[in-house]
């Protein structure tokens, strides 16, 4: 090949054919991801009035991941079709070094911006669901800052290495990011390897934010799913307790209701303590219905006013149910948190490995 003989830096370029399969392949789920941020863009928007911090974060996150998209499905056509350093260009080069330049700031945008507002999501949660952050204290005290300083740092870092001409074509992939120049033909006529000050700035601007990141991420949901175990684990074992208690309470009631022992025609009332799981239970007796209304508070179990009457207990158990749903919902959150981290594990260690 032309580059190996020219340039050993170029010597892993990829074959014709393997230009072809790498250009090909990134676009169909390129083109799913833009479709995607771009319904949540248009569901967030439609929806306006519904101003939350995680609705603002996901809106940040998707136009950051749309402009990404867009430099991902542009990277195999607007790198330069003629390189000094790459005398052979890569197979679909239809672009110039201002398109490489562009396609290299897009990168830098993306590299910064994705990473961080991820690791902000991850910190929105940990804070609302296991420390209790009210969203407008949230809002007051973190999310302008965090929007400005992600903001301003992605293009600020954009902005640098176009100033300092840092952005060059990649050498085994498509596409134009903060490469150093072709190695000179004496050593003593420009840097090598690490010692460019590309490197430092491919480091200090973007492999240590990504990590940064990540760890953010790992941590902040990892925190997250034990929070949301434990609190499952403590709330079935309070709804066990708690129906119980209530199937014995029924059960005191059907015998006060049944014929043998009539109900009284005074209310009389029955005070559980809020650790049971109820505030109150008040039983009234009639002459022809007998009907008994208990109210439930409960932080485990039951969160709404339930009639009994006489041997029925369908009002009780659909508590039940729709307490069980509530721990549903719960432990689905650690679900999410766990497949979360694990996706994000698995689609970025390999960047961090290459």
């Amino acid at each position: 090949s032309a580059i190996s003989e020219t340039n050993d830096d170029y010597s892993f370029m990829p074959s014709t054919t393997q230009q072809r399969v790498i250009s090909s392949i990134q676009i169909p789920p390129s083109i799913l991801s833009l479709i995607g941020s771009s319904l949540i863009i248009y569901n967030i928007r439609k929806n306006h009035k519904r101003r939350t911090p995680h609705r603002r974060i996901m809106l940040a996150l998707s136009v950051s991941n749309t402009i990404s998209t867009l430099g991902w499905i542009l990277q195999p056509f607007l790198v330069p079709a003629q390189d000094d350093a790459l005398p052979d260009p890569w197979v679909y080069a239809v672009g110039n070094d201002a398109s490489c330049v562009m396609l290299g700031a897009i990168s830098q945008f993306s590299i910064i911006s994705q990473p961080l507002y991820l690791g902000f999501l991850s910190l929105y949660f940990l804070l609302t669901v296991k420390f209790g952050v009210k969203q407008r204290d949230f809002q007051a005290k973190y999310e302008r800052w965090v929007h400005a300083f992600i903001l301003i740092f992605a293009v600020a870092t954009a902005v640098g290495g176009i100033l300092l001409g840092f952005f060059r074509p990649n050498v085994v992939s498509p596409g134009c990011w903060v490469n150093p120049p072709p190695l000179p033909a004496e050593e003593s006529e420009g840097c090598i390897g690490n010692d460019c000050p590309e490197r430092l700035f491919a480091l200090v601007f973007g492999a240590i934010p990504s990590f940064a990141s990540l760890s953010v991420i790992i941590v902040s949901n990892s925190m997250l799913y034990i929070h949301v175990r434990r609190t499952v684990m403590e709330g079935q074992k309070k709804s066990v307790t708690n129906e119980k208690k209530l199937t014995d309470f029924q059960s005191s009631l059907m015998l006060v209701a049944s014929p043998q022992q009539p109900a009284p025609a005074e209310s009389t009332s029955n005070t559980f303590s809020e650790d049971d799981g109820m505030h109150h239970a008040v039983g009234r007796g009639g002459n022809n219905n007998n009907k008994y209304y208990y109210a439930s508070s409960s932080n485990a179990s039951f969160s709404d006013i339930s009639v009994l009457s006489g041997g029925d207990n369908a009002r009780g158990r659909s508590i039940l149910r729709s307490s069980n749903k509530q721990w549903k919902r719960v432990r689905q959150v650690g679900h999410q948190a766990f497949l979360y981290v694990g996706a994000y594990l698995l689609t970025f260690s390999w960047t961090f490995a290459v």
